[in-house]
């Protein structure tokens, strides 16, 4: 059978890959070794096999290389609205306003992204690659997860975990956060992690601010970042918990929602 195809092989016109003259060079280097005879057509046949060979594995070698090593580098910037965007990894991310953010690798290997200015939610996929937020006050690295940044000029830098666990790492320390953890900024530039149980870090995404038995100064402190404007209450009742849900409303009627509720009045400072 083995006679019945070198038959055959011997009518099979080749194509020109200049392979008879590539073959005579190396076979003048390898002269000493013992070589089985075959007609000119069979060895022709098996150059051609072999060049053709060495073609495909490179070519799947150079396919592999770049699906493993392509990534994207694309800037996200939000003016006067907020933006969502689907990564390649499945990954979400839900820009508030005036947010730039970076992604600057999104592979198998490695998923990056560089917030530089504003705030954003995020919803990782889970995947083999770590996943990692980069700001200029730390790194956050992440597997799956949600949760929420902001990094804006006028505000402290703040991280809130929603769902999952995330590590925040500096030069100087590194912490891991749990869900309902909030990590913010103090005046002095140092992290105070605190569990908060309310949604004052997601109120811009969900649309509502809502807090679940929360101490009624706490939510002084909120509305008044929320609404940029003081707020006025009796401060014996610092301490007393609130639960209460505050969506589409003005600072005034806040305010007077919130007396209601505690049944002693709030008000905003003129």
């Amino acid at each position: 059978m083995l006679e019945q195809i070198l038959s055959e092989a011997d009518a099979f016109d080749y194509p020109n890959s200049h392979t008879d003259q590539q073959w005579t060079t190396l076979s003048a280097q390898i002269s000493s070794l013992k070589l089985v005879h075959r007609s000119p057509k069979r060895l022709a046949m098996f150059r051609w096999v072999a060049a053709a060979v060495v073609v495909i594995t490179v070519a799947f070698g150079t396919l592999i290389y770049q699906s493993i090593g392509q990534s994207e580098t694309l800037v996200l910037h939000t003016d006067n609205q907020t933006s969502n965007s689907r990564l390649t990894d499945g990954s979400q991310l839900q820009l508030n306003s005036h947010t730039v953010l970076e992604v600057q690798a999104m592979t198998q290997r490695s998923r990056v992204v560089y917030l530089k200015q504003g705030e954003v939610f995020c919803k990782v996929a889970h995947a083999d690659a770590p996943f990692k937020l980069v700001t200029d006050k730390g790194i956050i690295t992440v597997l799956g997860t949600e949760f929420n940044v902001c990094h804006e000029p006028n505000a402290p830098f703040s991280i809130y975990l929603k769902k999952g666990s995330i590590q925040f790492e500096t030069g100087q320390q590194q912490v891991t956060l749990k869900p309902g953890d909030y990590l913010c900024e103090t005046q002095k530039g140092q992290m105070q992690l605190t569990h908060i149980h309310d949604n004052r870090a997601t109120a811009w995404v969900e649309g509502a601010l809502n807090f679940q038995q929360t101490q009624l100064n706490e939510i002084i402190k909120v509305l008044e970042a929320h609404y940029n404007k003081s707020f006025v209450y009796d401060k014996q009742l610092a301490n007393e918990k609130v639960t209460i849900t505050i969506k589409g409303l003005n600072a005034q009627e806040a305010a007077q929602l919130l007396s209601k509720t505690i049944g002693h009045t709030v008000q905003v400072a003129e």
